[in-house]
């Protein structure tokens, strides 16, 4: 029995989770669901390095009508809203540092990093920009 339990909002959103393993949320790959996704599976490493048990909450973007979290009127929404109000301890997905979700909330140091590219043709004329880019600042590679 783990020390402690944390709350997983899980949004079923993928890359981050997908819904479509044998038994729906899987937390670590296997033969019968290879990729369960991204988010479940770190959150299942940190669980397991704080010798911590994650209790689901399934939902879907329907229920917290605005999806992945909006503040209007001082009032958070969505799934960052259920964050806020307590009803879970974390979401099952990814965001980025905003000063404005800084004031609410608190931001772990980054645990996945993934190198975003544009592709295009080899002929493509939308390469050339990028072309460009690379050869300004070097350290950039497409």
């Amino acid at each position: 029995m783990k020390n402690k339990t944390f709350r997983l909002l899980i949004t079923g959103v993928p890359p981050e989770v997908f819904s479509n393993c044998h038994k729906y949320p899987t937390f670590e790959p296997s033969f019968r669901c290879l990729f369960p996704g991204w988010v479940l599976e770190i959150s299942q490493m940190i669980a397991n390095y704080i010798d911590a048990e994650i209790i689901p909450v399934i939902t879907t973007s329907e229920i917290y009508n605005d999806g992945y979290g909006t503040k209007i009127n001082g009032t958070w929404k969505g799934f960052l809203g259920a964050v806020y109000d307590q009803e879970v301890d974390a979401v099952s997905t990814f965001y980025q540092y905003t000063d404005q979700r800084a004031e609410d909330f608190t931001f772990s140091f980054p645990v996945y990093n993934a190198r975003q590219m544009v592709l295009s043709g080899i002929f493509s004329e939308l390469i050339v920009p990028f072309q460009v880019l690379v050869s300004r600042y070097p350290k950039i590679s497409l």
